[in-house]
């Protein structure tokens, strides 16, 4: 079971670094016998990083609080995400610091994007991609638009940045 798993998430774990936290904690708790059901691991896991209870969980999620309030959503429906990493580093510190949340701030149509979902609308989903960290990020390091850009000029539907950082996805 533990090599199928290890298997299964390598690729995820080469892409996002992060997820190597959600393979040890499945690993250690099937390798010691732990027994923790999965709401245990991810109690646990948000202590090490908000992003942990949606790696442990997986699937499409809405998440909420700092990660760690979770509901399950319809699978989305078929397509590709392309994720883009350009040779700069983001600063997470420097973006939520230089973040201005105010009552001008554009906030992602989270309804909206449910309802693309359950409806199993690619378009409905791509014309809703919005991250408000990216009025930050776009102005600290300009080459995102430049990114941004030639993934719209090879037919992406939908391009926002993944997070704080400088990841980029394409929605195809």
């Amino acid at each position: 079971m533990l090599w199928r798993l290890l298997k299964e998430q390598m690729l995820f774990i080469l892409m996002f670094g992060f997820l190597w936290v959600n393979l040890m904690m499945y690993g250690m708790n099937e390798l010691f016998g732990l027994g923790l059901s999965l709401e245990e691991l991810m109690k646990r896991g948000v202590k090490l990083g908000a992003d942990i209870p949606y790696c442990l969980m997986g699937g499409t999620v809405l998440a909420e609080g700092i990660g760690e309030k979770l509901t399950r959503l319809r699978a989305c429906p078929d397509c590709y995400f392309v994720v883009a990493k350009p040779p700069f580093a983001v600063s997470t510190k420097l973006v939520y610091e230089k973040l201005v949340l105010d009552g001008n701030t554009i906030h992602p149509d989270i309804d909206g994007i449910m309802a693309a979902i359950e409806h199993q609308d690619v378009n409905g989903i791509a014309s809703r991609l919005l991250n408000v960290l990216e009025t930050v990020t776009a102005k600290e390091y300009p080459d995102i638009e430049g990114i941004k850009a030639k993934m719209r000029e090879r037919r992406c539907i939908g391009t926002s940045p993944c997070h704080s950082r400088s990841h980029g996805y394409k929605l195809i």
